[in-house]
């Protein structure tokens, strides 16, 4: 049988495009993310470049480089895999270690659940239990408090509430 009409018709893996992120070690500690950018943009347009600080104890950081969606694959891994060893310049001889990370499946957004008054109540019950000074059972007089308290210009000046 012949191709299900109005099913796309299947990629050739030579052609495949998409989105590639590596992880790039052996990074001598002066390495910029502006050096990680211009040398890996012979494989592909890069789209982000984040180099993470070095870690206590290890001698030398890592970073992540993200290809832009649409990158030719195959062409992206092709010079991956020449680069995977090398000795670039800025990286003062040190051969850099290049591995392509797993896709992963985007994560899902967690369902936040609402309160309902009922337990919003129990909730503040709760915390009035745990913190008994700061009980404001009243807001409207906790913000009119707030509103004729002393201020610091009046104090400064020797005010007092009377005088006001």
């Amino acid at each position: 049988p012949g191709p299900v009409q109005g099913a796309p018709a299947p990629v050739d893996p030579a052609f495949e495009r998409g989105k590639i992120s590596i992880c790039v070690s052996n990074l001598d500690m002066s390495v910029s993310e502006d050096n990680l950018w211009k040398f890996f943009n012979q494989a592909g347009r890069v789209f982000s470049v984040k180099a993470m600080p070095k870690k206590p104890g290890k001698p030398y950081k890592i970073a992540f480089v993200n290809f832009a969606d649409h990158t030719p694959k195959v062409k992206c891994r092709e010079m991956l895999a020449t680069l995977q060893g090398s000795t670039p310049s800025w990286n003062h001889g040190v051969a850099i270690e290049v591995q392509e990370q797993e896709e992963r499946e985007p994560r899902e957004k967690k369902q936040t659940k609402r309160e309902t008054p009922e337990e919003k109540e129990a909730r503040l019950v709760e915390l009035r239990k745990e913190f008994p000074w700061h009980q404001t059972p009243d807001p409207q007089a906790l913000m009119e408090r707030w509103r004729t308290r002393d201020s610091r210009e009046n104090l400064k000046k020797g005010l007092t509430d009377e005088q006001r």
